[in-house]
C-alpha cells in the first residue's frame, strides 16, 4: 500500500518525476536564502520577488512555449530589473538622517506629563490620547467641561474637545498626568470659549451566552483604561424596566454569529440542567451566573 502511494506515482508518471525534482530543487535553494532575510529582517522581499519573477517566466512561456530555459531566463531577467527598482526607490537620498544620534529602547515609550503653572483651573489639550478616557474616570467626582472650539491660554494652543477641570486637588493631577503621560496647565481663569460638561458614563456591557470569547478583547481594552463597567447579560437587559437608571451608555460587542433570533431566544434547552456547588434550586447554569 505504502509502494502504491508513495513510489509507484513517480515511477508511472513523468510529471510528478519532474515535480519532485522542482520542489527539491526550491527546497535546497530556498532554504539558505530564507535563513538570510529573515536575520536581514526582510522576510517580505520573498514574496515581492516571487510575484516578480512569476511574469517574467509566463513572458517567457508566451515567447518560446514550454521551453525550460527561456522561461527561467524570463524570471531572472524580471526579478533582478524589480530588485534593481526596489533599491533606485529605496535609496536615501539625503545622508544626514544617517548622522542622526539614535538611543535604543528597551522599554515602554510613554510621553512626558505632569503640571506647570498655579491656579485652580486646569486645561488638558485634546490630542486623541486613550489616556484622557482614564483621567475621567479617575476623577470621575471633578468637574470636567470640554471646550467646543479651539483655544489659546498662557501661550498654548488647545484643541476643540480640551479638558477644563476644576475641584481637583493640584498634586494629584500632577500625578495622575505624570502617569498617564498628560500635560495639563494650571491658570487662575477659565478660558472665555463655549464648553459643555461631560461626565463620567455609567457603562455597562451587554453579552449573551452564545459566545464570550470575541467581546473578551473588549473587556480588555476597558479593563487596561481602567474604564469601570458593569457585565450585563440579555436577560438582564430584558427583564430591567428602567435601563436609564442604571445606565448611560451599553455596549453590546460583536461576537455572536448565524441567527439574530439567537440572541433573542438564547441557548436552547437541553440535556439535564447544570448545578453548581452553591446551586440549591436547580437554575440553569446562566441564570445561577446572572445572581
Amino acid at each position: 500500500m505504502l509502494y502504491d502511494a508513495l513510489i509507484a506515482p513517480f515511477l508511472e508518471f513523468e510529471f510528478m518525476r519532474r515535480a519532485l525534482a522542482a520542489v527539491v530543487a526550491l527546497s535546497l535553494g530556498a532554504a539558505p536564502i530564507g535563513v538570510f532575510l529573515m536575520l536581514r529582517r526582510m522576510s517580505l522581499v520573498g514574496d515581492a520577488m516571487a510575484h516578480a519573477i512569476l511574469p517574467g517566466a509566463a513572458v517567457g512561456f508566451l515567447l518560446s512555449g514550454l521551453n525550460l530555459f527561456a522561461m527561467t531566463a524570463g524570471g531572472l531577467i524580471a526579478g533582478f530589473a524589480v530588485a534593481l527598482l526596489a533599491g533606485v526607490v529605496a535609496r536615501v537620498t539625503d545622508l544626514k538622517v544617517l548622522e542622526t544620534p539614535m538611543t535604543l529602547v528597551d522599554g515602554p515609550v510613554k510621553a512626558p506629563g505632569g503640571l506647570e503653572g498655579t491656579g485652580s483651573v486646569y486645561l488638558i489639550n485634546h490630542n486623541a490620547d486613550d489616556a484622557l478616557v482614564t483621567l475621567r474616570y479617575r476623577f470621575a467626582s471633578s468637574s470636567f467641561d470640554i471646550a467646543e472650539e479651539p483655544f489659546e491660554s498662557g501661550g498654548h494652543k488647545f484643541n476643540r474637545g480640551s479638558y477644563i477641570i476644576r475641584n481637583v486637588a493640584s498634586d494629584e493631577l500632577a500625578k495622575a498626568g505624570t502617569d498617564l503621560g498628560l500635560r495639563a496647565y494650571a491658570t487662575d481663569t477659565a478660558p472665555t470659549v463655549k464648553t459643555h460638561a461631560v461626565r463620567a458614563p455609567r457603562i455597562a456591557m451587554m453579552h449573551t451566552w452564545l459566545g464570550t470569547q470575541a467581546e473578551g478583547w473588549w473587556r480588555v481594552e476597558f479593563d487596561r483604561l481602567k474604564v469601570p463597567y458593569s457585565y450585563i447579560s440579555t436577560q438582564t437587559v430584558a427583564n430591567e424596566a428602567d435601563l436609564r437608571s442604571k445606565y448611560d451608555v451599553i455596549v453590546f460587542a460583536p461576537g455572536v454569529r448565524g441567527n439574530p433570533l439567537a440572541i433573542i431566544n438564547g441557548l436552547p434547552m437541553f440535556g439535564k440542567m447544570v448545578r453548581t456547588s452553591s446551586c440549591v434550586s436547580g437554575d440553569r447554569a446562566g441564570d445561577q451566573a446572572e445572581r
